[in-house]
């Protein structure tokens, strides 16, 4: 799943990925990204695909569109670990630091994707977040605590 900004009255259009955009003045984006465009069910990485939204990411923000954040989750492959760890008798506690790991590890496939546009860490607080903004970069969220 990708999600993008709505359309307003006061905006002009964008084409970019299939995806038609409008922008407005200071307004700032976040995407919401799936486990799933990242990894299949078997784990499998979805390279191309992957790479596709770093570009238009890319573009979108040489546009003007002031890209903020990038959401990215877990999907199918962090519910699976958590409960491989689950079988292993480990607590819900660590089953869930178990599941954040893995949507950290999606995160980082897109820190790589996106490269010198994308801050280069996932944050793993809100106030980790904050300081990050003031980069300007992209931030990429994954298993926020």
């Amino acid at each position: 799943m990708l999600l993008l900004l709505q359309e307003t009255k006061k905006s002009s259009p964008y084409q970019c990925g299939g995806l038609r955009l409008r922008k407005t003045n200071d307004e700032k984006i976040v995407l919401k990204v799936g486990g799933s465009i990242i990894q299949n069910n078997r784990g499998e990485v979805h390279v191309d695909l992957v790479r596709e939204y770093a570009l238009m990411i890319k573009e979108l923000r040489k546009e003007g569109f002031d890209i903020t954040a990038v959401i990215v989750g877990g999907g199918a492959v962090s519910k699976r670990f958590a409960s491989y760890a689950r079988k292993l008798g480990a607590s819900e506690g660590v089953c869930d630091v178990v599941g954040i790991q893995a949507t950290r590890l999606n995160a980082y496939l897109f820190i790589a994707a996106i490269g010198d546009d994308a801050y280069q860490v996932v944050p793993r607080t809100l106030n980790e977040v904050a300081q990050a903004s003031a980069t300007g970069k992209v931030i990429v969220v994954g298993g926020l605590q």
